[in-house]
């Protein structure tokens, strides 16, 4: 089975702190969130069909690095629950009395 590339967050991005942020502030805040309304709404439709029943598509936010600078960005989860095996679809082996 072929691994599925990863699809990042387009126009979706996180800010950490600023090391010039006074402490008062660093107390709660951790970091925000800048969306390109344009590029995300339009990836946002793109994505539609892999929301779930209830309309959600979820991201985890995951740390990468390139050219050497770590930073953050959205990736997103696909993950899905396999469907429960029923009692009455179970597979299991008849077996016979000994009789």
């Amino acid at each position: 089975m072929a691994e599925q590339q990863s699809i990042y967050a387009a126009g979706l991005f996180f800010n950490r702190v600023k090391p010039e942020t006074p402490d008062s502030v660093k107390a709660w805040k951790k970091g925000s969130i800048s969306i390109d309304v344009a590029k995300f709404s339009a990836q946002l439709a793109e994505l539609k069909g892999k929301a779930n029943e209830k309309g959600y598509i979820y991201f985890d936010l995951t740390e990468n690095e390139k050219d050497g600078q770590k930073f953050l960005s959205f990736r997103l989860n696909d993950w899905k629950p396999e469907a429960p095996v029923s009692r009455d679809n179970a597979t299991a082996p008849v077996e016979e009395p000994p009789f």
